[in-house]
């Protein structure tokens, strides 16, 4: 009965050279054998190309789509949508892991409970760590219909288990009766994709068990590598979720944490922002409705650094604002180790 169904699994490359055997040979053997395993190069300029190249030359369930140019995650997957055959659809990252029995597991699941989407758990790890502990992020068993699956996604998301493409097994049917794809956005378009499929889903259901490990990279940078239009990006995914299901403490909490990732940007090299620049754009925040509707209770973000950086944004204390970042930004260069311990103690 499972043995059966077809799954189509789309992964986006870009520039991985160094995890693709590995992570795709994983997915190449999984227990449940009947896949299409559509790998997407999106205009990668290392190995990448090659060993996709390879990988379909030795197993006739790889499908390869090469794009010159790259246009980010979100367009890559919807270019793997528009040729996937299978009864059921799986995203999966280029660099992460998965158990041996994951993709059959999830079907099962799907299958057995009569639902539209299925959701497993997932541990995230810090590679070249040695020693390193990992965060084990999964939900009791449950099965949701009709409205119940609205409040489960509102409880879940956008950090929970239900806020990320990786973990889930997609009823084929749903996104294409629907024309569901991805929002050209090279951040955060995963969760979008999200938000309107549980809003055209009825049923969902949960296992327990962790089948994905989603690698992290070590802190070796200064800052998040983040598109200089981000909060733009993290208004639009948090307004798309609003729409749908209203404002909860968890988006709001989301939205204040990003924007504290953005404004700390402002003094990364590849902003390239000077004194006057950096200005504009707080001042540009500070005045915008979705900010001051959002930031009224900052109570949401558990940091206390971070809602100094709200307060100073709110109250348009520029000068303070930027000496504390540099404090912060110089205790992450001089003692980055106790940092990033540190940053994970704290993580809930």
């Amino acid at each position: 009965m499972y043995e059966d169904k077809k799954v189509s699994v789309i992964v986006p490359i870009f520039n991985c050279d160094k995890y693709l055997n590995d992570s795709m040979g994983d997915v190449l053997k999984q227990t449940h054998k009947n896949i299409e395993l559509i790998l997407v190069n999106d205009g990668s300029t290392d190995n990448s190309a090659a060993i996709c190249k390879q990988l379909a030359a030795e197993d006739s369930r790889v499908k390869i789509i090469n794009k010159e140019k790259s246009e980010g995650a979100g367009p890559a997957r919807n270019s793997g949508l528009s040729v996937a055959v299978g009864e059921y659809i799986m995203f999966l990252d280029s660099d992460d892991r998965i158990e041996p029995d994951m993709i059959e597991k999830l079907l099962i699941a799907v299958i057995k409970n009569n639902c539209q989407v299925a959701v497993c758990g997932y541990e995230t790890y810090v590679e070249d760590v040695e020693n390193g502990e990992s965060d084990k992020i999964y939900s009791k068993q449950r099965v949701c219909k009709g409205g119940e699956v609205n409040e489960f996604f509102s409880e879940n998301f956008p950090e929970g288990i239900v806020g990320y493409l990786w973990n889930k097994i997609y009823d084929a049917e749903i996104i294409r009766r629907n024309n569901l794809r991805f929002p050209d956005m090279r951040r955060l378009q995963d969760g979008v994709f999200n938000v309107e499929f549980f809003d055209c889903a009825d049923s969902c259901c949960v296992i327990e068990d962790i089948l994905y490990h989603y690698r992290l990279n070590a802190q070796t940078d200064m800052f998040r590598k983040l598109p200089v239009n981000y909060y733009d990006l993290i208004k639009q995914f948090s307004e798309s979720f609003i729409s749908k299901y209203n404002k909860s403490t968890k988006i709001e909490a989301f939205f204040l944490n990003e924007l504290g990732s953005c404004i700390e940007n402002t003094f990364s090299v590849q902003w390239n922002m000077n004194k006057k620049a950096r200005r504009e754009y707080c001042d540009k925040i500070s005045n915008d409705e979705f900010f001051i509707d959002i930031s009224k209770d900052i109570n949401v973000i558990n940091s206390k650094y971070r809602r100094m950086v709200i307060k100073l944004l709110q109250r348009k204390k520029y000068g303070v604002l930027s000496f504390l970042i540099k404090i912060k930004l110089f205790a992450k260069l001089r003692f980055k180790k106790l940092f990033y311990f540190l940053k994970r103690g704290t993580k809930k």
